[in-house]
């Protein structure tokens, strides 16, 4: 009988190599030499250290020990190659402006249409504006391509650094963001909050765990989150996630008014860093308010039955009651699995698929021995 194959999920590794003035002054020349460098990594873990290692054009996998390393490289020039492009067409973009604004302003006395003027300059004004359809174009994609660089990169390597610090300090912390995003995939939201948006709620309750003590537990950290999620008031509140305590209380009432003042364009889940006060990145295009609303309620209903379970002889009401830091509370389990467990009465369809065609079965949570995947 055929293994079953099965999905593990690759673990991102940056690569940031020393400065050198060879890199190319192009950045998608840029590319072809990174993706040269993948090639020859892939062969240099093969031939020299014995592992599997698949390159593409963006990025390397090497495994090692059971574990997939997805290695991709940094060039800080990327950056700013990008960004001198955008300088550039934004300098075009005004250009054409202006340009326009001179042909259709009236180029005669008494507010006459200055059809003549176009002749004059040399300027054709349907050209004019195609030319500057095809420029807002090549902008937005080009500040989309620059926010996925940023955030691929820069802000990515920094929000690791602050978590690694974090965990040095609390070691539930790690354990606490597992719980929660086997939570958030368990109910299907894996693809609505981003990994980065799930530690930053884990880290909001170690950083700021008032009125309770800080978790020493991961259980009791995922009860806090999910109090944390189901109970912030989202609508009127940002959610500050002070890393390091440089965050002053004229900082807090500066991220709190520019909130307030621009709260119809912001994420519907708002949180502030001190690297990133005023448009959320890793929450900035979900989830969506309906879809928060829903992830909320979710979170309000798993956070009353983990409690329940976290002190089966005496239960609780609310989080309040645990406001132990002990290492090893009592709690059941078996019962605490039951917040990982999602309907699926809503759905119009269900596709139940053979375990045996499900590369991830084995990380279900119940296994009933009939081979069947849920």
């Amino acid at each position: 009988q055929q293994q079953q194959q099965q999905h593990v999920p690759a673990l991102d590794v940056a690569l940031q190599l020393e400065s050198s003035g060879k890199w190319p002054d192009q950045y998608e020349a840029i590319q072809q030499v990174k993706t040269a460098f993948y090639v020859r990594i892939a062969e240099l873990a093969q031939s020299e250290l014995g592992l599997e290692a698949r390159p593409t054009r963006v990025f390397v996998d090497v495994v090692s020990r059971g574990f997939v390393f997805r290695l991709s490289i940094h060039v800080d020039r990327e950056l700013h190659l990008l960004r001198q492009e955008e300088t550039r067409l934004q300098a075009r973009q005004l250009h054409l402006q202006r340009q326009h604004d001179r042909t259709t302003s009236g180029g005669g006395h008494g507010g006459e249409p200055s059809g003549g003027t176009a002749m004059l300059t040399g300027v054709d004004p349907e050209a004019t504006a195609a030319e500057t359809a095809s420029v807002t174009t090549a902008l937005a994609q080009l500040a989309a391509k620059i926010d996925a660089v940023e955030l691929a990169f820069p802000r990515r390597i920094k929000h690791t650094g602050r978590l690694h610090a974090l965990q040095m300090r609390h070691p539930a912390f790690s354990l606490t963001a597992r719980l929660f995003k086997r939570w958030l995939a368990a109910h299907m939201f894996s693809e609505v909050v981003r990994d980065e948006g799930a530690e930053l709620l884990v880290a909001a309750v170690f950083l700021s765990p008032p009125p309770f003590a800080t978790p020493q537990d991961p259980t009791v950290g995922f009860a806090r989150v999910l109090r944390l999620v189901a109970h912030h008031d989202w609508l009127k509140d940002p959610l500050v996630v002070d890393f390091d305590g440089s965050l002053n209380a004229q900082d807090l009432a500066a991220i709190q008014k520019a909130f307030r003042d621009t709260r119809e364009q912001l994420p519907a889940m708002f949180i502030a860093t001190p690297d990133d006060t005023t448009t959320s990145r890793w929450t900035a295009h979900a989830p969506t308010p309906r879809m928060l609303a829903r992830i909320m309620a979710y979170a309000r209903a798993s956070e009353q039955r983990l409690v329940a379970a976290l002190t089966p002889c005496a239960v609780p009401t609310t989080t309040a009651a645990i406001t132990t830091s002990a290492a090893a509370p009592l709690f059941d389990p078996l019962a605490c699995t039951a917040v990982f467990y999602t309907s699926l009465a809503e759905y119009d369809a269900v596709l139940h698929l053979k375990g045996e065609a499900v590369p991830n079965h084995h990380h279900r949570l119940a296994n009933d021995g009939d081979g069947d995947g849920d």
